[in-house]
């Protein structure tokens, strides 16, 4: 060990030698589905980069001018080639472990999103149809886990937007923020006081979470009037739910 480690300050191409073993053994354990593993793949080759390119630093302050410019110099672009490719990676890597430590509460109403399961979730088609005799609303899965649609049934209501927002129970986050209001809206109005019932045209994403690791969320239903900037909230239900996986 003694060794290794005086050949590691002395020599100027065993720290890049071992950054590159890093980067190795990090890919070979990114893949494995564990958060901790996760960021010491990630993290274990930046480290290493980074000491060296400190221990290249250090010779230029003691005037090794030629070993220590070299050190760097491929330190940079070993560094730079490995962002390249780990930023592709990350682009289709499949999970974001935002499930993982989310528990299902037991002291809420909690609903079950209709329609196909995929093995997933805990309902069939072969439920009934709900006819609701109020304002209601339902959640339908779609053709992968993670992807969802909604009947909603209002009675007399100008005309309007309405569209989801949708929240983690236990800790109120927001979910699919920036997608989620868009792929839910829905065109409403009518003028009679019989409920209407009113469908989603496409699918909407939630994305946190992956398959196969349900958690609870929050769907709140929000109504705007045309000509006006107020948000009116109508409605909302917990559903488990599953994220979508890439």
């Amino acid at each position: 060990m003694n060794q290794l480690l005086k050949a590691y300050k002395e020599k100027w191409y065993v720290p890049i030698i071992f950054a590159g073993l890093c980067g190795i053994i990090g890919l070979l354990t990114i893949s494995i589905q564990n958060e901790i593993i996760f960021y010491f793949s990630l993290g274990l080759p930046f480290f290493a980069l980074l000491a060296s390119g400190l221990f290249g630093i250090i010779r230029i302050i003691k005037k090794k001018y030629k070993t220590g410019i070299l050190q760097i110099a491929l330190t940079g672009i070993m560094g730079f080639i490995g962002l390249y490719f780990i930023s592709i990676f990350l682009m289709f890597y499949p999970y974001d472990f935002y499930a993982d430590s989310l528990e299902i509460p037991e002291n809420i109403e909690i609903n079950i999103p209709k329609g196909e399961t995929f093995g997933y979730s805990e309902t069939t088609d072969l439920e009934p149809i709900h006819i609701p005799k109020e304002n209601d609303f339902e959640l339908y899965n779609s053709f992968q886990p993670g992807l969802y649609t909604y009947d909603i049934w209002l009675s007399k209501i100008d005309s309007g937007k309405i569209y989801l927002k949708a929240y983690e129970i236990t800790k109120n986050d927001r979910l699919s923020e920036y997608g989620l209001r868009m792929r839910s809206e829905i065109i409403v109005g009518h003028s009679n006081d019989s409920l209407f019932k009113y469908e989603t045209t496409d699918h909407f994403t939630i994305y946190e979470g992956d398959w196969g690791k349900p958690y609870v969320a929050r769907f709140e239903v929000w109504y705007k009037k045309n000509d006006s900037s107020k948000e009116i909230k109508l409605l909302e239900k917990n559903y488990k739910i599953e994220g979508w996986q890439r």
